[in-house]
């Protein structure tokens, strides 16, 4: 039942005047059944006497929510079950709320056996019907016979307010957190802090203060950020540029935009050029010169779209030869060679249309037609001359070939390249004859003249420098930390800067006009400032960053300052979503706004439990200002849609009244484009990571020099301790004597080595019974399985029973089952969630020994992983470990024919590489990339 009808008739500003009672009665109402019997009905019953209290709330209870017992003496106990309701009573029997409904329930539940304490069967003494309602007269006396039947059988109506009174009596604390009147965002996280599982598997409880931490910042907007934006300054060697007509619009509206920034850039204004214009274009404008212009441009355009098709045709017959070659594996060392030499003539015959494809193209923005039309013809004499050389070179191969008596199915695609490049240097001839036709026709036509643009650079340079000084010089100010306003002023100015260079840099007329500075200059204009201010300026954010590099911390600390700093009438929701839980709004009824107040409620209830999801209502259309703070969108599989179309709803409710700030490991465009600026945590600099290392072991002066030594005796550590997350491992490695590792797995491999049994044993201690490797086996069994399904937990049953099945042929169900305990208490490497999950603490830790499995046991899981951006994380540390990328690489291509959706990943994993490997797999990639280029995406008919 909705709670509008359960409410109706009641004018919520009648309640003021309510009893105690009568506000916890409105409470009960508004809380959905499993909460109430939970939160409020068994306390109740645990305080009047009752003991033993089971809880079978579902489809199948058949009158039976709750079955407890009572002691009446001599050893003896009454058996006694309850039908819990929060629903009004009504008469009707159609209503699952309906006194003849729940009476039907009673009289089951009187006449079905319940399994007793000492395992035999028997009928209830007792049913109680619980009500949160107190029902009228009306409606209990409404099936007179069914009631007292029920009655005389040994049914109890207990109506709302006798429940109301007990726990006032009984269990005054719930009754207060029942009856608060405020969603304590500190509370809440003071209950759940975002990296309390990272600090027990840390073996740590210091929590870490990060309100002071200062970091490098950059922002995002469209394709340009920050520190693109910074590097680039007008070129003082071009000034005019010519502009066709076709592309004035865009052309002028980045103008524009760079204008109302810094103001006129232009020798001329934009009015006066369009005016000069239009006066000049009469001519060119009369019906016959345009209708000329559009038959020349529709013979261009038949020999672009040719060009392009056997640019296609000759790709695809470049990655055919490359694919035989490549299963055809060293087997032929002949045929191996003849297929690689027809490959290259492949691909210079692709290649070689591409000066005719860049001319066609160039030709619709010439601003000559005349000396387009000439630039094309010439295009196509050089391409007949080259086709005239490739069609001797591939018919003199195709010769050999046969004479050699080599394998001719693997070498079909031989000779079909022989038959392309014959045919297409016929067509070659034909289209020669028809440029000739078209130069013809070029001369009769009066042409559109170009608008000339005149760029006072000078005026420019200084304007655009001046304005970067000033953004850089408030970027350093320290005002961002205390000043909300001047924060939100920056954050605002910056985006309109970032808007003005990347609607200049995108035109490509004029995108030669802002150029780098010079590497010097750059190191002059680093941006670093008070993450937490700038999150405070009131500006929608969203905070992206690398695994480890702060960002729930962050979020979370903003949302515990802001929450104690906040004004009247203002909520602070902090939502982690990766404990959001699954919808079952699949028929689209419920609203954005109802489910984000459902789980705030549900993730609200474990300091507050009276937080009902018709509270959380109210306190948002009540608020006067919303800050909403999600964290780990990446970690919430398919709730971007949601988040989207959440903020598109509380935009319209609250207007500028509304601020949401999120994190995600990578950038969301659905949130780009709805307006949230990002904000990148980048890594430590040197300094930073040494400033961390020295507060983080404040108390250790000597330990602290000592691991700041070892970084500076390994230089390369410092890319590794980079990020919070690692920098802590660093530290908490040395705080347990252990010897400090050089690269990132090693930092994690010596983590978990000292969580294994490494800590143990280094205070002689013996905690552990399970073997070194079976806590390894297991370990990385149960992370694999989480982020199989993109997990960060899940609960301890499913866990045990997939190790159990996944290591049954090597380990006894018992020993897995007590290393599945150990791996939780003593060792803590896993680490339970709020909600009584089992998890390893941090994504990261997770992704190590996922990659470990990976790797190490399903290596032909690798390529299948590839396009994923979930995997990313757990394949750059495969790649840390394999002395060979290139094997996955290849077998990508023979997979799928390309490196297609899986480039960011594989770029990332030979990024990781030592330096011998990342020249050759660069190469190989460039080359795999090119063939991609070749295949057109649109027209695909295989698995690609």
């Amino acid at each position: 039942m909705s709670l509008d009808k359960k409410n109706k008739g009641r004018n919520p500003a009648a309640r003021v005047n309510d009893t105690t009672e009568e506000k916890l009665v409105q409470k009960f109402l508004e809380m959905q059944e499993p909460n109430y019997a939970r939160s409020v009905v068994i306390p109740v019953l645990e305080a009047e006497g009752y003991h033993f209290i089971d809880f079978h709330h579902g489809n199948t209870e058949v009158g039976k929510d709750l079955i407890f017992y009572r002691d009446t003496g001599f050893e003896k106990r009454d058996l006694i079950v309850a039908v819990v309701k929060t629903d009004k009573l009504s008469k009707t029997s159609s209503d699952s709320s309906g006194l003849p409904v729940i009476l039907v329930q009673v009289h089951q539940a009187l006449r079905n056996e319940v399994l007793r304490w000492d395992g035999t069967k028997k009928c209830p003494d007792q049913v109680f019907v619980i009500l949160a309602d107190n029902p009228s007269y009306d409606v209990l006396t409404s099936s007179p016979d069914g009631f007292r039947a029920c009655l005389a059988q040994g049914a109890r109506f207990i109506n709302g307010t006798e429940i109301a009174t007990s726990l006032i009596k009984h269990r005054q604390d719930i009754a207060e957190q029942l009856l608060q009147t405020k969603l304590d965002a500190s509370e809440f996280l003071r209950l759940n802090p975002t990296n309390l599982p990272l600090l027990h598997a840390l073996n740590s409880n210091e929590l870490t203060d990060i309100e002071s931490i200062f970091t490098e910042l950059d922002a995002a907007v469209g394709a340009t950020t920050v520190s693109k934006a910074l590097s680039l300054v007008p070129s003082l060697t071009v000034s005019n540029f010519y502009v066709r007509e076709a592309s004035w619009k865009g052309v002028f509206a980045a103008i524009r935009t760079m204008e109302e920034l810094i103001g006129t850039i232009l020798c001329v204004p934009r009015v006066e050029l369009e005016k000069a214009h239009a006066k000049r274009s009469q001519k060119a404008n009369t019906t016959s010169n345009i209708q000329r212009l559009k038959t020349l441009e529709n013979g261009v355009t038949e020999i672009g779209s040719w060009i392009v098709d056997i640019a296609q045709e000759f790709g695809a017959k470049a990655i055919e030869l490359n694919d035989r070659r490549v299963r055809k594996g060293r087997r032929d060392h002949a045929t191996e060679l003849s297929i690689d030499e027809a490959f290259d003539l492949a691909i210079e015959a692709k290649d070689a249309c591409k000066p005719l494809e860049d001319c066609v193209s160039q030709f619709h923005r010439n601003l000559d037609v005349q000396n387009g039309v000439t630039e094309i013809c010439l295009r196509l004499a050089q391409l007949h001359e080259t086709l005239n050389r490739l069609a001797a070179q591939i018919h003199t191969l195709s010769n050999r070939v046969v004479a050699d008596g080599l394998e001719h199915d693997s070498l079909s695609p031989l000779f079909e390249l022989d038959r392309t490049i014959a045919r297409e240097l016929e067509n070659t001839r034909d289209l020669q004859a028809r440029g000739e036709r078209l130069m013809a026709q070029a001369k009769g036509i009066v042409q559109v003249e170009s608008i000339e643009l005149d760029f006072d650079l000078e005026t420019f340079a200084l304007r655009l420098q001046g304005h970067t000084e000033s953004l850089w010089q408030r970027f350093k100010s320290p005002r961002i930390a205390s000043d909300r306003g001047y924060a939100r002023n920056l954050l605002e100015d910056t985006r309109k800067y970032l808007f003005a260079i990347d609607a200049f840099s995108s035109v490509e007329e004029l995108s030669e006009i802002l150029v780098p500075r010079s590497r010097g200059e750059l190191d002059d204009y680093r941006l670093g400032a008070c993450v937490l201010g700038l999150l405070n300026s009131g500006v929608d954010v969203l905070v992206t960053g690398n695994a480890g590099a702060g960002k729930s911390t962050t979020l979370e600390m903003f949302a515990r300052q802001r929450y104690s700093a906040r004004a009247a009438n203002e909520e602070v929701l902090f939502l982690p979503l990766a404990r959001f839980g699954a919808t079952d709004n699949a028929d689209g009824q419920q609203t954005p706004v109802a489910r984000l107040c459902d789980e705030v409620a549900r993730l609200f209830r474990s300091g507050q439990r009276g937080v009902t999801s018709q509270f959380v209502r109210e306190k948002i259309d009540g608020s006067k200002k919303l800050v909403l703070v999600m964290d780990g969108i990446d970690e919430a599989e398919g709730l971007t849609r949601w988040i989207v179309d959440l903020i598109t709803e509380l935009r319209i409710r609250k207007g500028q009244a509304l601020q949401v700030i999120a994190s995600s490991r990578f950038a969301v465009p659905e949130l780009a484009e709805i307006g949230l600026f990002n904000l990148v945590l980048l890594p430590f600099s040197r300094e930073q990571v040494i400033r961390f290392v020295s507060d983080f072991l404040r108390n250790e002066v000597v330990l602290a020099s000592e691991v700041i030594a070892h970084l500076e005796s390994n230089p390369t550590l410092f890319s590794v301790a980079q990020t919070p997350l690692m920098a802590t491992i660093l530290c908490v490695l040395a705080r347990n004597g252990v010897v400090l590792p050089e690269t990132k797995n090693a930092l994690y491999k010596e983590r978990f080595e000292l969580l294994w049994g490494a800590y143990d044993a280094k205070k002689q201690l013996r905690r552990v019974k399970s073997s070194r490797g079976c806590l390894e086996d297991v370990s990385k069994k149960i992370a694999y399985y989480l982020h199989f399904r993109r997990l960060r937990s899940a609960h301890r049953s499913d866990i045990r029973k997939h190790v159990v099945t996944t290591l049954a042929k090597k380990y006894r169900q018992e020993v897995v089952e007590v290393a599945l305990d150990e791996l939780e208490r003593p060792c803590n490497v896993l680490v339970r969630d709020v909600d009584d999950a089992l998890g390893f603490g941090h994504l990261s830790y997770q992704e190590y020994l996922a990659a470990d499995e990976l790797y190490t046991n399903r290596q032909a899981e690798i390529v299948v992983r590839l396009p994923d951006p979930w995997w990313r994380g757990v394949l750059v540390l495969v790649a840390m470990k394999s002395d060979d990328i290139g094997t996955i690489i290849e077998d990508r291509i023979v997979n799928t024919g390309m490196v297609g959706d899986a480039k960011e990943t594989l770029s990332a994993m030979i990024e990781v590489c030592d330096e011998g490997q990342q020249k050759a797999l660069r190469r190989l990639f460039r080359r795999q990339e090119k063939l991609d280029s070749m295949v057109d995406l649109n027209n695909l008919d295989g698995p690609f």
